[in-house]
C-alpha cells in the first residue's frame, strides 16, 4: 500500500486531509511544544518513527507520550486532550494505543503505550463509567 501527501484517512471516524509532509526539525518543534505543556503535570514527549531513523520527509510525525510514574498511576490520552488543543494540535481521534491528530497541517500519531483501551467498545465504556 502507498500512503501520499493529501490522502483522506477515510478509516477514521471523522476523515481529515492531511497535505503536508514532516520532518524531523518539526516533529522536535513539537516534541518541545508538548513538553512545555505536559511536562508540569507529569508527562513527557519522545519522538519516535521514520522521522528520526529514515532519510527524507515523512508522512507524519510519532510520538510517545510518557507518565512520570512517581506522579501519575495511570493514564488514557484522553485526560490530555484539553492540554493537545492548548498547544494547536485539532481533528484530535482516539484509537486507545494510538490517537490520531493534526498539528500546524501535519498528521500525528501520538502513543500510550501503558493503555487499557483495547477496542472502541473499551473506550465508550471509559467515556461512560462502565467498568472503569
Amino acid at each position: 500500500m502507498t500512503i501520499t501527501v493529501g490522502r483522506n484517512l477515510s478509516f477514521a471516524r471523522n476523515p481529515v486531509t492531511v497535505t503536508k509532509e514532516v520532518t524531523m526539525e518539526q516533529g522536535i518543534e513539537l516534541c518541545k511544544e508538548l513538553y512545555a505543556e505536559l511536562s508540569t503535570i507529569g508527562f513527557f514527549p519522545a519522538l519516535t518513527g521514520g522521522s528520526i531513523y529514515k532519510e527524507g520527509n515523512r508522512k507524519d510525525i510519532d510520538i510517545v507520550i510518557f507518565r512520570h510514574r512517581q506522579m501519575i498511576e495511570k493514564f488514557e490520552m484522553t485526560d490530555i486532550f484539553t492540554n493537545l488543543e492548548n498547544i494547536g494540535i485539532t481533528d484530535i481521534r482516539h484509537f486507545g494505543f494510538v490517537t490520531k491528530c493534526v498539528w500546524k497541517g501535519c498528521d500525528v500519531d501520538l502513543f500510550n503505550p501503558e493503555t487499557i483501551i483495547k477496542t472502541y467498545e473499551d473506550y465508550k465504556d471509559m467515556k461512560t463509567g462502565a467498568g472503569y
